[in-house]
């Protein structure tokens, strides 16, 4: 089997730093997402309201796939990243 070239390990690693990135913002704004939806719902408990099935259940759709992103980046980029893009 051929050895890859500098070029080739070089795109390698340049996509590799492209989906990283990709996955910190996802993770990023997907923490954002999700800590507005659960400030809005613990705004309706605070006011007394019941919480909209709705809104807990997109709760558990962003907290699950937040989940699924920092376990993506810690299994494919080392457990570092995934904290990074948490905070």
């Amino acid at each position: 089997m051929p050895q890859p070239t500098s070029r080739s390990a070089s795109a390698d690693s340049i996509g590799a730093d492209l989906e990283r990135r990709r996955l910190e913002h996802r993770a990023t704004r997907l923490s954002a997402a999700l800590g507005r939806l659960r400030r809005v719902a613990d705004e309706a408990r605070a006011a007394g309201r019941p919480v909209p099935h709705a809104l807990r259940a997109a709760e558990r759709t962003f907290a699950d796939e937040l989940e699924q992103v920092h376990a993506t980046l810690a299994s494919a980029h080392g457990g570092g990243v995934a904290e990074r893009a948490a905070g």
